[in-house]
This record gives structure tokens, sequence and C-alpha cells, in this order.
């Protein structure tokens, strides 16, 4: 049966999933997401799972950031001692604490 209505389909718009990325030094991770950097601070498991079960370690913290009930902006100051890396990849992001 013919119809004269067309149907247009809306664009699809993907979100980069967020990402870890880990500063040992510190005992930090940064969760790099589309709207800003979430800090993450490791605990003594933690720091043992980077060592030995790393996929364990970011989905433990992907999982703590996507539960996170209180997110305080703390600024670029906290990542400036950080990571190239996390440096880079936050330098136009805001900078997050999450609990």
């Amino acid at each position: 049966m013919p119809t004269d209505m067309s149907t247009t389909a809306a664009p699809m718009t993907t979100t980069k999933p967020p990402t870890v990325l880990f500063d040992m030094k510190s005992h930090k991770a940064m969760v790099v997401a589309a709207d800003g950097c979430y800090e993450y601070h490791m605990n003594h498991q933690d720091t043992l799972d980077h060592a030995n079960n790393l996929a364990a370690l970011t989905q433990r913290i992907i999982d703590a950031w996507t539960a996170r009930k209180n997110t305080q902006e703390t600024g670029h100051h906290h990542i400036d001692h950080m990571t190239p890396e996390i440096t880079t990849a936050c330098a136009s992001l805001p900078v997050y604490s999450f609990d």
C-alpha cells in the first residue's frame, strides 16, 4: 500500500564511553568522560589490582563513577602534578572529585 508520507531517521548521537587513566605515583585514577574528568583515589587493593588485574580495576572504577552520589568540582590544580596523559586529556574539561 503506497503512501506519500516520508520518514526521516533522527541522526544517531554517540557518546564516547569514559576511559580510565592511571597515575600510580599519586595513587589516583582519572575517569575521562565527555562532560569532565573525575578523580578517583585508589586504595591498597586498587594498587595491587593495577599490577595484577587491570580489567577488574578499570571496571570497578567505572562502576563507582556510574554510581556516584556526590560530585564536586575541584579545578585543574588537582591534575597539574599528574601524568602528562591525564593533564592533556583533561586540559579542556572540568575536573571533579566524586564519592
